[in-house]
């Protein structure tokens, strides 16, 4: 599991339709990631696009991995990962849903920075990308998932507040640049 750093969003940032301070689709996060432990492969950067901060929790964790070989037992291949956090505790309280994952042939080394882009267009219709810092940001989206069952959105009356934030698991992690945009500034 993830410890989890989240951002306090202001109240007057409101669900789409709701009456709530949460951040449930139509959201947009930048930030800069780097872990430093060397061939760990456990060794994950995450964002959280949206927690509920709850024990267990829910949400969707962005990973960035540095491990070098990753495995099909997280959803496929790749070193850009979607974890969906299901509310649950134990080995059942995550999944790496089919589609969710990014077949870069590149981990994610320790020590390099990496900036990370994901948007939450809808709630639980994700796009995420990520690459070096200090280069071109490459066109397109290298993940492009739909939940079939998303995550309920928050009311002002079921105790439920999604927030952003960050997490990072086995590894010194590093973060910086952290910004949350509104739907407003979306440009997907």
């Amino acid at each position: 599991s993830y410890g989890a750093l989240l951002y306090d969003c202001p109240a007057a940032q409101t669900a789409p339709g709701g009456t709530s301070p949460d951040i449930c689709g139509g959201q947009e996060i930048v930030a800069d990631v780097k872990h430093n432990q060397t061939n760990d492969v456990n060794a994950d950067a995450g964002i959280w696009l949206r927690y509920d901060s709850k024990d267990p929790a829910q949400g969707y964790l962005i990973i960035v991995t540095g491990d070098t070989n990753p495995t099909p037992a997280v959803g496929g291949p790749g070193h850009l990962i979607i974890q969906r956090n299901n509310g649950t505790a134990g080995s059942g309280c995550c999944t790496y849903p089919a589609g969710s994952t990014n077949a870069t042939t590149n981990p994610a080394l320790d020590g390099a920075w990496y900036t990370v882009r994901a948007v939450e267009v809808t709630p639980g219709h994700i796009l995420a990308k990520f690459w070096p810092r200090g280069t071109v940001e490459p066109a397109g989206w290298m993940i492009d998932y739909t939940d079939p069952s998303p995550l309920p959105c928050g009311n002002n009356t079921d105790s439920m507040t999604w927030k952003p934030g960050i997490a990072g698991q086995n590894a010194e992690t590093h973060y910086d640049n952290f910004h949350v945009y509104s739907s407003a500034s979306l440009n997907t």
